[in-house]
């Protein structure tokens, strides 16, 4: 064990596993790797029945190098975890204990980044009791900066992003904590609906990505004051006004995404639900006009979600300040900050998109709902790197990652 400074949401505290009482399953659906120091452990296990279970239904990666991802477990054909018993309870963590877990299996649901040498934890929204905690307090999320005791295991097992390094150069990286900040401000601002603060991000990620491209990214810190000041004085509320909604546009990409969506298997059962309830809410087939699917959509965010929204605003202001922090927003192996935008963008409108359909299914939504939906669309696309990339070339080839496009998917 070691001691390290960690940054984290102030509510994830409240956190606990609830185990077999749990909706969801984290041991069924996904892959499960072994990293390499977990995989030797079981090399030596003395235990016939679980020796035999290991020897079956672990196997090697073919990336000898990596050694997070050293090995996974193969799953049954009910796509359960091997290793569970009758109670949907581990049997490596009753039998040898939690020392002999690999890093996926013990850290889960818990999320790590190492910034500037600083441990920063956050919970995996694929959870629901871990989405509950993070989506369901109305009060702005705030983060704690203490010192904790850290596993060794967990801190050499993260991913590092030496931001402080890049102070020397007038670098992207450089200007890490000011946009990481500004953008939390932004999103937390509930002078402006939600709505109004993704499409000013947006304008200003827009900016940002032309200062890339000129190499004049010294500026960054006058945009940052300019846009505090837009903000403060209410100069960009009224012209946000005349933006209109476009539901052909987002119904369009709901198909576009659903169609490449069919290529790939999918993960989550309760995400399956969740797309037939959508399909279900606006009628959606290809033999019926798009007037009325249209007409059965509007109902949706009329009578559902517009009503929800104003009263629960502060759940999927949650999701986006907790997806800018898990993610590095707007760095992270991405050159194109605007891009990396785009992306949280679709993310949003498309949780958004899924519960107006929901809304018109159910006849209401609710926080179960809400939740159901989001742990789910999370465990299907945070965990499926390939289905990313799809709906990301998708979105390219019809250049659709553009500011016009993105406030079309933004407002409702």
């Amino acid at each position: 064990m070691i001691r390290k400074m960690t940054l984290k949401p102030h509510n994830i505290r409240n956190f606990s596993c609830i185990g077999p009482e749990c909706e969801e399953h984290c041991c069924y659906g996904w892959g499960i790797s072994i990293d390499k120091k977990t995989y030797e452990k079981y090399k030596s296990v003395k235990q016939a029945d679980l020796k035999d279970l290991m020897k079956k239904n672990i196997k090697r990666s073919g990336d000898k190098k990596n050694k997070q991802n050293y090995a996974f477990i193969k799953k049954d054909e009910s796509k359960l975890c091997p290793f569970l018993n009758e109670e949907r309870l581990c049997n490596i963590h009753k039998q040898l204990g939690e020392e002999y877990l690999s890093n996926t299996c013990r850290t889960y649901p818990r999320n790590y980044n190492i910034v500037d040498y600083d441990l920063e934890i956050s919970l995996l929204l694929s959870c629901p009791e871990a989405a509950r905690c993070i989506l369901l307090n109305e009060n702005k999320m705030e983060f704690d900066k203490e010192e904790d005791v850290i596993s060794l295991q967990t801190y050499a097992g993260t991913a590092i992003y030496p931001m402080d390094l890049a102070q020397e150069k007038d670098s992207i990286e450089k200007y890490f904590w000011n946009l990481r900040i500004f953008t939390i401000e932004v999103l937390q601002n509930r002078e402006y609906s939600l709505w109004e603060r993704l499409i000013i991000l947006g304008l200003f990620y827009e900016k940002v990505q032309k200062y890339l491209e000129e190499d004049n990214i010294g500026e960054i810190i006058n945009l940052i004051d300019y846009y505090k000041e837009l903000l403060s004085k209410m100069m960009i509320k009224d012209s946000l006004q005349t933006i209109t909604p476009n539901y052909i546009v987002q119904i369009r990409l709901m198909k576009t995404i659903s169609e490449f969506r069919e290529k790939l298997p999918i993960i989550s059962e309760s995400y399956k639900e969740c797309i037939n309830e959508f399909v279900e809410g606006i009628k959606y087939r290809e033999d019926i006009d798009i007037e009325e699917v249209i007409k059965n959509y509007n109902e949706g965010v009329e009578l559902y979600y517009k009503p929800y929204v104003k009263d629960y605003e502060y759940i999927f202001e949650n999701y986006l300040v907790h997806y800018v922090f898990t993610n590095l927003f707007p760095l992270n192996n991405n050159n194109n900050i605007f891009e990396k935008y785009c992306m949280m963008v679709i993310h949003y409108s498309l949780i958004k998109m899924y519960l107006i359909g929901m809304g018109n299914y159910h006849k209401k939504i609710n926080n179960e709902i809400v939740i159901k939906l989001i742990y789910s669309f999370t465990k299907e696309m945070d965990h499926n790197n390939e289905l990313l990339e799809i709906i990301s070339n998708v979105l390219k080839k019809n250049n659709y990652f553009t500011m016009g496009y993105m406030a079309i998917l933004i407002k409702n």
